[in-house]
């Protein structure tokens, strides 16, 4: 990789209070606005000079890293809704192909590795059943997390944070914290029965919540209340921080400098993979909100 420290594509999004894409709904509309870079020319021009075969092998890990997440979170929003409800999970396969077919024309074996597992358990099939929903979850986990090992250490240090929960410092949990009558007791009942991420608790039927934790009916019609209110406004922070990261991407594509028929391949298979990506997202989107 070229040392200019311009040339890192950071698109992914930051734990910095408490934002993710756990959870969180987006709608056409937002998809449309966070994409919408692709299109504009009102991004800074970058200045320099890019490798392109370097260039291009970070980006197959960069828009894998941020489409594995997208993935993991989508699923996992799925997962939580009520059943019945459209799976997206050809969608998700036709932008994972894509992703494969990058990975392997850049000839990086380990990405091809993570993304054929993901790629896999989502071919297996959603559960139909609740009950083997946490297993499908835990394959889907371990394919993040095995994509999570080939990056740098914060990153994989960031994107495991969204897999893993391995202490109470939970941004769902600091903001519930603030609600009168929930202290330090509750906090720990509500992360002993599981209901300490967004979608656990947003999708969540109050009289549920008061059972399995021994809340007062009204105190967990608040917790459901002001989680759904916290998605929201975690919705609102990842598309403006999304949006930002594709006009990133959007300044600094261009400036690929190809040097051969191979490098020019690549740079082709790399637009057309988020390309891709724009329309997997789009028709989750809609299968996800019917």
């Amino acid at each position: 990789m070229s040392s200019d420290p311009h040339l890192h594509l950071d698109l992914s999004l930051t734990e910095e209070d408490g934002m993710s894409f756990s959870g969180l709904n987006f709608s056409e509309g937002d998809l449309n606005s966070l994409l919408s870079g692709l299109g504009t020319d009102d991004a800074e021009p970058y200045e320099g000079e890019l490798e392109a075969s370097e260039e291009l092998h970070a980006l197959a890990r960069t828009l894998s890293g941020q489409y594995v997440d997208v993935v993991g979170a989508f699923v996992r929003q799925v997962f939580s809704s009520r059943p019945g409800r459209a799976q997206p999970g050809n969608q998700v396969l036709g932008a994972l192909d894509a992703l494969l077919r990058l990975s392997r024309e850049t000839g990086d074996l380990p990405l091809q590795a993570a993304l054929s597992t993901v790629h896999d358990v989502i071919k297996s099939g959603v559960p139909e059943h609740r009950r083997d929903f946490n297993r499908f979850l835990t394959q889907l986990r371990d394919g993040v997390l095995l994509f999570a090992d080939l990056l740098r250490e914060e990153d994989a240090e960031r994107l495991k944070g969204l897999i893993l929960y391995q202490d109470r410092s939970l941004p769902l949990l600091e903001e519930l914290a603030n609600l009168k009558g929930i202290g330090p007791k509750r906090l720990e009942r509500l992360y002993c029965a599981g209901l300490f991420t967004i979608e656990a608790v947003a999708e969540a039927d109050p009289a549920d919540v008061a059972e399995v934790t021994g809340l007062p009916r009204k105190l967990a019609e608040q917790v459901v209340d002001s989680t759904r209110e916290f998605a929201e406004r975690q919705r609102r922070s990842c598309v403006v921080e999304l949006h930002q990261r594709v006009q990133e991407f959007h300044a600094v594509l261009p400036r690929l400098n190809p040097a051969n028929e191979d490098d020019r391949r690549m740079l082709d298979l790399a637009r057309q993979t988020l390309a891709e990506l724009q329309s997997a997202l789009s028709q989750i989107e809609q299968a996800t909100t019917r």
